[in-house]
């Protein structure tokens, strides 16, 4: 996960230098949409708006060079990079809790 060089890298995801990983109400946020499938449905579980959620999620893959997300009127639903930053951002939270 981490390397000597201060980044982080997962397969599949660009390495993001340990001073901008994502801050822990984001990963949060990314995780409460992806087990929940709507940003409306996640604001009382993260205790966000729904803009502020949105803006969470869109920096999150700003910030990874990915997109975590597939949008539809259907729900969001993970994309390869966001079932393997999912994973990852599993491991952070709950160690974080």
């Amino acid at each position: 996960m981490a390397s000597s060089s201060g980044t982080i890298r997962f397969s599949g995801i660009p390495a993001l230098a340990l001073e901008t990983w994502p801050n822990l109400r984001h990963l949060h946020a990314f995780l409460e949409v992806a087990r929940r499938g709507r940003i409306n449905e996640a604001t009382s579980a993260v205790g966000r708006s729904q803009p502020a959620i949105s803006q969470a999620i869109n920096g999150l893959e700003a910030q990874l060079g990915a997109t975590l997300f597939r949008r539809s009127h259907a729900g969001m639903f993970l994309t390869d990079a966001g079932h393997l930053f999912q994973k990852k951002a599993s491991i952070t939270n709950g160690l974080a809790g």
